[in-house]
């Protein structure tokens, strides 16, 4: 039988008539002891659909999209959607339902709320997994405040948020340092009967940490223990971080003193933070010792480079300076703003202002605009011309007497500093005189005569 010849006479039959299974990503359909495969099940079913006299109901569209939703096919879904609606079935809390879960997933959040607003206008009360998909699809927007107020409002419903919502938002809120909203979080967790687990605790001193308030990151590493969470590689190096943001070595080392004495052995975290601070110091000899203890636990991080190259740059040791200069420029696309700037501003501390000014071009190429302090620290390590003379123009608006005063000022200068009178005068570089120049002016006067 011919599949295409079959295909053209399936929409004529019942759907009573006609049985459909999925078998391995192959749609069956048997009329009889007629069985025809096709590997597009969904395909098959749109053609099916589009039939009038297979009486096609909500249900037989909801199916179909929700297929092409778990497969991520939006515009598909959207499509039968489409059709849907074109037939005038209006659409049920099912198919509302699944295209809410089907643009958080695809992070399409301006289609998401429009379907949560339908849904609460049909009557529809948001259950836990309603509230989690929009959680979600607000925090991936970078919207965590209005995902903390859908927490409330479940709270108010007496809906109980599970662990991993109050996760979802202590940790958008500890990555963008928002202590205070990290703590709220925190707090809830704890009133809402959920004990804190060694990842919220972590995250909670990490938020401290990039606020710049150490004193509250280590009540938190104090809190973590008596809580009877053993800190852990992660959680030493997140404290250390902390205090170097306020340079505190002193407080930093007899913390770790006090850890290994309990038995902890620095990791590979630990050990990169040392890294950068103590290259940031200029302490070589114990930032080489530390590299050595990196090697055998494992792989170097990337971001270690950066710190190497600096330090490097700084201490005006070239040919280590530019050897971690190659390995950052080789995967320069996972640099940040701010690394790139360190490497610069090290550069040029190490009057490698050439090597500077490159990293500064792929900086620009890579899309970031470098701050202010950045741009003077180039203008300021650009090579010197050689002034030949300067010359003021004296502005206009002065009496003659004026200006004869601050010309006999400036014929007195040898040098292109300038004169207390230097908002009164524009000045300009005179380059020096052409070898023709003599030559050029007799012609002339040749041509006058």
């Amino acid at each position: 039988l011919n599949k295409k010849n079959y295909l053209s006479k399936l929409p004529l039959l019942h759907r009573s008539k006609v049985r459909r299974t999925a078998r391995i990503g192959r749609a069956v359909f048997s009329v009889g002891s007629f069985v025809l495969e096709m590997e597009s099940p969904q395909l098959v079913a749109e053609l099916v659909l589009i039939e009038e006299s297979f009486q096609t109901v909500t249900g037989d569209y909801s199916k179909l999209m929700d297929a092409y939703a778990k497969a991520n096919r939006v515009e598909d879904a959207e499509r039968i959607y489409q059709k849907m609606t074109e037939k005038g079935i209006d659409a049920d809390i099912q198919v509302l339902v699944i295209l809410l879960q089907m643009y958080c997933d695809a992070g399409i959040l301006d289609r998401a709320k429009e379907v949560f607003e339908s849904l609460r206008s049909q009557g529809f009360q948001p259950d836990l997994k309603t509230y989690k998909s929009m959680i979600v699809a607000y925090v991936n927007a970078g919207l965590p405040k209005a995902a903390e107020a859908l927490i409330r409002e479940m709270e108010a419903r007496d809906i109980k948020p599970t662990l991993e919502m109050y996760m979802v938002l202590l940790r958008a809120f500890a990555q963008r340092g928002l202590v205070d909203s990290a703590q709220r979080m925190f707090n809830n967790m704890q009133f809402s009967g959920i004990q804190p687990n060694l990842e919220a605790c972590t995250l909670l001193l990490e938020a401290y940490g990039h606020a710049g308030d150490p004193d509250q990151a280590r009540h938190s590493f104090d809190f973590m223990i008596r809580a009877g969470h053993k800190p852990d590689d992660r959680c030493v190096a997140s404290m250390i971080a902390a205090y170097q943001m306020k340079n505190l070595l002193d407080k930093a080392l007899d913390l770790l003193l006090n850890m290994e004495k309990d038995g902890f052995k620095p990791g590979i975290a630990t050990y990169t933070v040392l890294v950068d601070w103590l290259g940031k110091l200029l302490l070589v000899d114990e930032v080489e010792q530390i590299l050595d203890k990196i090697a055998e636990l494992g792989d170097v991080p990337f971001q270690t480079n950066v710190s190497l190259c600096d330090m490097y740059s700084r201490s005006g040791d070239k040919s280590k300076a530019v050897k971690y200069l190659k390995r950052v420029e080789g995967r320069k696309e996972l640099l940040s703003a701010e690394q790139f700037e360190r490497v610069i501003n090290g550069l040029i501390a190490g009057g490698f202002v050439e090597h500077a000014k490159r990293i500064h071009d792929v900086m620009q190429a890579r899309g970031f605009s470098p701050s202010e302090s950045v741009r003077i620290a180039l203008m300021a390590n650009q090579p010197q011309r050689k002034w030949y003379g300067l010359w003021p123009i004296i502005k206009s608006s002065y009496s003659g007497s004026e200006r004869h005063q601050m010309s006999k000022q400036a014929s007195t200068m040898r040098s292109p500093s300038f004169p207390k009178s230097a908002a009164l005068v524009r000045w300009v570089v005179i380059p020096p005189p052409s070898p023709f120049a003599n030559c050029i002016r007799n012609q002339n006067k040749s041509t006058k005569a």
